[in-house]
């Protein structure tokens, strides 16, 4: 049963614990098992809370925050309770306009949630972390001089009517990236008693720590960091660290060469790149509960300021959706969907009439080290055209491989057509290469952990079978060849 609570005295005694909530000025109690029913579908829907006009949920949602709320003190039994959990609800514009100050909060969720969330079926350990938890924050959070007494969060657990069709799955994660955006610094919650003291004066031990919490191995937590200016550790106790977190892990990797493991690059600085390959290494380990999941990721990293209208267009198959991506990435002259490594096991992928695309990489599975370039650094002087699933591009032809000069690191002759010049290059195999296999260059291309204008393709019968980072022709030969992969 849910109750409104009696306007004589404010409360009234209950068979079972209640949660107290209060909002659209009306303080509720609501039982443990309808907890989920009214956080997640209808119940705290409101007006906005700033210009009081109705949502046009189509247009955009609601930004739902919570802070505490502290009832007027009327007898000594009120004077002992804790304050409620109060929520509003406010039109992102508004937010903007009246610079109201808010914490989006980025965690791991718990397993009872995610249970609840994905079956539609309350339990009660979620209805009680639902509340629990941001309730907990803002109580720690109010209790410092750091924090106003009336501190707003954005937790998804309280800030998402998550049973609600219209809010479920992709369709509400452009306005989750905008609220990360809007609120600028983000609390990163961890599920370890970190302790920051340590941690902030360079303590190896307590980065290792914090490295490992499960935080840093999900996929949303990288999209909302990189939405952010920046954002800081809050322990399991609910502590809040008082350097940012890129500070911090930069300074402390420069303190300790002890660590013992490597500082994802997403921690230490936000991801600036146009390289989807770049993108792949980032996310390729992140946990994520669907597959498509990763390529709505990586569009929103690759380009946040269009991410809204883009997902739309994103098939709803997880493969399909690697084709649209690495389609799209090629027509802007991102070549690095064709110098992937192929991930192990990932057969071609077959479309539903039957044709297969060759090119196509990541459709099935990411690994580590697909990639192993690092981000663009120059980009080619030409752009491939998209003609169906055949991908046409003008390229130099470098030559024919004529043989490995050394078995160990894959150094190779190549024979220019025109004037008989060997090039030595080395060249990474995923397939092993036939007579008729050629290494092509990509002119002007160049990424981090390549030569400058060294980017070579190596292909054989419409296949791209090989890539070379240090391709550095002999001759000035430079045929233009048009190439086709099928």
């Amino acid at each position: 049963m849910l109750n409104e609570p009696d306007t004589l005295d404010g409360h009234r005694a209950y068979e079972k614990k209640t949660h107290a909530i209060r909002v659209g000025g009306k303080n509720w109690q609501v039982l443990p098992d309808e907890v989920l029913d009214f956080c997640w579908n209808g119940g705290l829907d409101t007006p906005c809370s700033l210009c009081f006009e109705e949502f046009d949920i189509a247009v955009t949602p609601p930004v739902r925050t919570a802070r505490l709320y502290r009832a007027p003190c009327i007898d000594s039994e009120l004077e002992r309770q804790l304050p409620s959990l109060e929520v509003l609800n406010t039109h992102l514009e508004c937010i903007r306009k009246k610079g109201v100050k808010f914490f989006p909060i980025s965690h791991a969720w718990h397993t009872p949630v995610a249970d609840a969330y994905a079956s539609r079926v309350a339990n009660l350990g979620a209805a009680s972390i639902i509340i629990d938890q941001p309730l907990d924050i803002l109580l720690s959070l109010s209790a410092t001089k750091r924090f106003d007494r009336d501190i707003q969060i954005w937790h998804d657990y309280i800030s998402i009517p998550q049973w609600q069709d219209r809010f479920r799955g992709t369709s509400i994660l452009p306005q989750i990236f905008r609220i990360f955006q809007l609120g600028k610094t983000a609390l990163l919650q961890m599920d370890q008693e970190l302790n920051l003291h340590a941690l902030e004066a360079g303590n190896p031990k307590e980065l290792t720590k914090l490295l490992s919490a499960r935080w840093f191995t999900r996929l949303w937590p990288v999209v909302e960091l990189n939405m952010c200016e920046d954002a800081l550790i809050m322990n399991r106790g609910n502590k809040v660290s008082t350097c940012p977190l890129r500070s911090l892990v930069r300074s402390v990797a420069m303190l300790s060469s002890t660590i013992g493991m490597t500082i994802p690059s997403w921690v230490q600085s936000s991801i600036s790149t146009t390289c989807l390959g770049h993108v792949y290494d980032i996310i390729a380990t992140q946990g994520s509960r669907w597959y498509r999941d990763r390529f709505i990721a990586a569009c929103a990293i690759l380009e946040p300021s269009r991410y809204p209208s883009l997902l739309p267009q994103l098939p709803a198959d997880a493969a399909e959706a690697c084709l649209w991506l690495s389609k799209r990435s090629l027509e802007r002259g991102d070549f690095s969907p064709l110098l992937l490594r192929p991930p192990t096991g990932e057969t071609m992928h077959r479309k539903s009439g039957g044709m297969t695309v060759a090119w196509l990489k990541g459709h099935m599975r990411m690994e580590a080290k697909m990639w192993d370039l690092g981000p663009q650094i120059y980009p080619s002087t030409v752009v491939p055209r998209i003609l169906g699933d055949t991908v046409a591009m003008d390229l130099h032809l470098v030559g024919s491989i004529v043989k490995s000069r050394n078995e160990h690191r894959d150094i190779y002759d190549i024979s220019c057509h025109t004037c008989d010049e060997t090039t030595t290059c080395p060249i990474d195999f995923w397939k092993e290469p036939g007579e008729s296999a050629q290494l092509y260059h990509i002119p002007g291309l160049a990424y981090r952990d390549s030569g400058p204008d060294c980017i070579g393709l190596v292909i054989e019968e419409e296949r791209a079978i090989g890539r070379s980072r240090f391709t550095d022709p002999s001759c000035h030969c430079k045929t233009l060849v048009l190439i086709r992969l099928a």
